[in-house]
């Protein structure tokens, strides 16, 4: 089955039930992280728990595939939901989570998480196609996806942005979500008590490297350039 990020608030309220397991994918780490958490949560209250959640590798279940069933079939000692987590997974393990998904029924959940994977990959293919799986690509930030989430992350911390300021970040961030949601928290603690963040603090804090400028552009031309947009 094929899922979007758009349905990562309900996601993050409610593993489907129909569902054994969802893929999570994309080439950025961060936002493959941040989105796998947010729907781990739905299922488990921590993540954390040994006894709720359990990670296989994916070398772990190339040498003993029964684990993987194993898992699947078992719920914790404590009583409670059961997670399981296989970071890193590629095309090699599509034959035995396809087995998984042939199981009438399962105790537990998967939650996958994998990197970039093309049209043709298998794993892909398997969890897009069967609707007992579920298949979520994680894409680098768009320009509306980031400065919502930037404008997402200054009002749950009570503080404003100057429009140029949000412009500078929008233009400087989003390839990766770990860096990103790095900056913006240096941003906040560097706000401190001030209820507003102008351009001058953003160019100050945000480590940017001058080779993501276009050559012939000085820091005085880019600063003035941000002010007229």
């Amino acid at each position: 089955m094929k899922l979007s990020i758009k349905h990562l608030d309900k996601l993050s309220k409610l593993f489907p039930p129909e569902l054994h397991g969802i893929l999570v994918y994309g080439p950025d780490a961060g936002h493959v992280s941040e989105v796998s958490q947010k729907i781990g949560k739905s299922h488990v209250e921590d993540l954390r728990d040994p006894f709720q959640v359990e990670e296989l590798s994916v070398n772990e279940i190339k040498e003993d595939p029964a684990l993987l069933t194993d898992a699947a079939m078992s719920l914790p000692m404590t009583g409670g939901s059961k997670l399981i987590i296989i970071r890193e997974c590629t095309d090699v393990l599509t034959s035995n989570l396809e087995e998984i998904s042939r199981l009438e029924s399962i105790e537990a959940k998967f939650l996958i998480l994998s990197g970039t994977l093309s049209p043709r990959s298998k794993l892909r293919k398997l969890f897009e196609d069967n609707k007992r799986l579920g298949a979520l690509p994680c894409y680098t930030d768009q320009e509306g996806d980031l400065r919502s989430l930037i404008s997402t992350a200054m009002s749950e911390a009570g503080i404003s942005m100057r429009p140029e300021a949000l412009q500078y970040l929008v233009t400087y961030l989003g390839s990766d979500r770990l860096t990103t949601r790095s900056e913006l928290n240096k941003l906040i603690l560097y706000a401190g008590n001030n209820n507003e963040i102008n351009l001058q603090t953003v160019i100050d804090i945000i480590a940017v490297s001058y080779t993501h400028l276009r050559a012939h552009e000085t820091r005085h031309d880019l600063v003035c350039r941000l002010l007229l947009e």
